[in-house]
C-alpha cells in the first residue's frame, strides 16, 4: 500500500484557518464526566495529562505508520483532541474558541505543546493553542475534525457495561465495556 500522505510541507501552519469554535467538543465533555461519573481532582487532571501523551503517542505511530490508513491517524487525532478538551475540563476552563499558534508546522506544534503538557504546563491557552493545532492538521489534511470528535464521543459513550456503570482501571481511567462499539471514520478520509 502506497503512503497518501502529503509531503510535511503541505501541513505548514496556515494564518487563513479560523479559530475552531470548541463549544461542542466542551458540551461532550460535560456529557461524559456526568455519564461516567468522572470527579473533576487533582488526580484526575493527571491522568487526563497522562491519556494526553499516550493519545499523542498513538497519533505519532499512525502518522508515521506505512501501514496504517488515514483514517487510523484520524482517529488518534481525534482521541487526542478528546482527552485534551477532558483536561481542560478536569481544570475547569471555558474554553469556547482554539487560539491561534503558528511558529511551525501543525504536525511539529502538536508535538511540541504536547511535550509542555508532558511537564506540567496545563494552563488553557495552552490547551486552546493544542486545539487548535489539531483542528489545523486535521483541515490541511482534508479532514472533517468536527465529525471525527462526535463519532469518537459516541464511541466513547458507548463504553458503559451491561450494568451501565463505567468499567475503570485503577487509575480510573474509563476502559472499553462489552457494549463498546469503535468510531467509523472511514468515509471522512476516503476511504485511505
Amino acid at each position: 500500500m502506497q503512503n497518501k500522505k502529503p509531503k510535511l510541507v503541505l501541513v505548514k501552519s496556515n494564518p487563513f484557518i479560523e479559530e475552531p469554535d470548541l463549544t461542542y467538543v466542551m458540551k461532550c465533555q460535560q456529557e461524559f464526566h456526568d455519564k461516567f461519573e468522572v470527579p473533576l481532582n487533582g488526580g484526575m487532571q493527571e491522568l487526563y495529562k497522562k491519556l494526553v501523551e499516550e493519545e499523542h503517542e498513538e497519533w505519532i505511530e499512525d502518522y508515521y505508520s506505512y501501514t496504517a490508513h488515514e483514517y487510523d491517524e484520524l482517529k488518534e487525532l481525534a482521541d487526542v483532541l478528546y482527552v485534551t478538551a477532558g483536561l481542560a475540563h478536569q481544570m475547569g476552563y471555558k474554553i469556547t474558541k482554539g487560539v491561534k499558534y503558528t511558529k511551525t508546522n501543525y504536525d511539529e506544534s502538536i508535538t511540541d505543546i504536547v511535550s509542555e503538557i508532558a511537564n506540567g504546563v496545563k494552563d488553557s491557552k495552552t490547551l486552546q493553542e493544542l486545539m487548535y493545532c489539531l483542528y489545523g492538521y486535521a483541515n490541511a489534511m482534508g479532514w472533517n475534525l468536527d465529525e471525527a470528535y462526535a463519532r469518537v464521543h459516541s464511541s466513547n459513550l458507548s463504553k458503559l457495561g451491561d450494568d451501565g456503570k463505567p468499567v475503570r482501571r485503577d487509575d480510573g481511567k474509563v476502559l472499553k465495556g462489552e457494549n463498546y462499539k469503535p468510531p467509523f471514520l472511514v468515509d471522512l478520509t476516503g476511504g485511505n
